[in-house]
């Protein structure tokens, strides 16, 4: 009787746990919206980057060696699936005579909206990369040759990095105006009894960049008793005719005057063209603890040059702008910790001074 007085006070179903039911089955489905994809992330272009970019594709129109932004971001935008027409889309179907012009407004929007950095074939967006900075002072470097070649400037700073080797001899003020540090590398040959002797029979100095800015085979004051080719590369023929000792000498000096010179050994190429250098502004790969053997002995150029550069040299004849560019490399591979040691002694060195001077009794 409590069922039937139950069912007739609130009705058939309309018990808490009918009405739970009841719910359950009535309730609309609520369809989600299709994720909607994330836009990809754009890059402000400033102008500086753009001027940059102009470089860029004017460094690769000349190598073939890179591929242009624009050329980059084209190809990217043709290998992304075309978009489905809508039935409301007002874009019109592009005709025979329209396709040429189709083509060029969506290479100019793909150079618009795209902003993609390609080197050596990687593609990378966001920030500018190291090899971007090394690369835009290349070509900057390489436009103001250009326009001092064409403003009837020196030629030779121009063709300085395509030169028959040894035969590259300077003016005073391009090596005045060289940027440092510089690297230097000497060839001798022997003299006297056997050869044992050596003098000086080629230099090459390379500036910060790389580039050459001196390379000459040097006419020695004695006689050549051994012309020591297989390791100096230096043939009788070479020498004929060429620049004199102290006139080499004397460019040696006007380049390297006040910058850090660099250079393995250094103190031999030093000795070989009589001249002395600051000891504060001389950079020896040799005598780098880090670059010496566990018993603090200088290591070989050649094996340096293998294990932390990744560069076969010196493996017949000895090429001296290929040796200055390796130590140039191995410097600037440590000069944040090598630069940072040598101001620490100097800190050093100058707190002793100051205390030795406070020592000293006051007249």
């Amino acid at each position: 009787t409590g069922q039937a007085g139950s069912k007739r006070k609130f009705g058939e179903g309309s018990t808490p746990f009918d009405r739970a039911d009841k719910h359950k089955q009535h309730k609309p489905e609520v369809k989600s919206a299709p994720a909607q994809p994330r836009p990809a992330p754009t890059v402000p272009k400033s102008e500086k980057g753009q001027k940059i970019q102009e470089l860029l594709r004017q460094k690769m129109a000349k190598s073939k060696v890179l591929k242009g932004p624009a050329e980059a971001a084209a190809e990217i935008v043709a290998a992304q699936p075309a978009p489905a027409a809508s039935a409301n889309s007002c874009v019109k179907p592009a005709s025979s005579e329209g396709g040429a012009g189709t083509a060029r407004s969506a290479e100019e929007d793909a150079r618009r909206d795209a902003d993609v950095t390609v080197v050596l074939g990687k593609v990378a967006t966001g920030k500018v990369s190291s090899n971007w900075q090394a690369l835009k002072k290349d070509l900057k470097k390489e436009k103001r040759l250009e326009k001092k070649g064409k403003k009837g400037g020196s030629a030779d700073a121009a063709a300085s990095t395509s030169h028959t080797p040894g035969s590259y001899l300077p003016s005073q003020l391009e090596l005045i105006n060289s940027v440092g540090p510089l690297a230097v590398d000497c060839e001798m040959v022997g003299v006297g009894d056997g050869g044992h002797r050596s003098v000086l029979a080629r230099v090459s100095i390379v500036d910060a960049h790389g580039d050459t800015i001196m390379d000459t085979f040097v006419a020695p004051q004695e006689k050549v008793t051994d012309y020591r080719t297989r390791v100096s590369g230096v043939r009788p023929q070479d020498l004929k005719g060429a620049a004199g000792f102290e006139e080499v000498q004397n460019l040696v000096s006007i380049a390297t005057k006040n910058k850090v010179l660099i250079g393995h050994s250094l103190q031999h190429d030093l000795k070989a063209l009589m001249l002395t250098h600051e000891k504060k502004l001389v950079r020896d790969t040799a005598k780098y603890r880090p670059y010496q053997n566990a018993a603090k002995k200088p290591r070989k150029l050649r094996d340096l040059a293998a294990e932390l550069l990744g560069m076969q040299i010196q493996s017949g004849e000895h090429s001296s702008v290929e040796d200055a560019r390796a130590t140039l490399l191995l410097y600037k591979l440590a000069s944040t910790a090598w630069e940072k040691e040598l101001s620490a002694k100097a800190a050093k060195l100058e707190g002793r001074r100051d205390k030795r001077a406070k020592k000293q009794p006051r007249d």
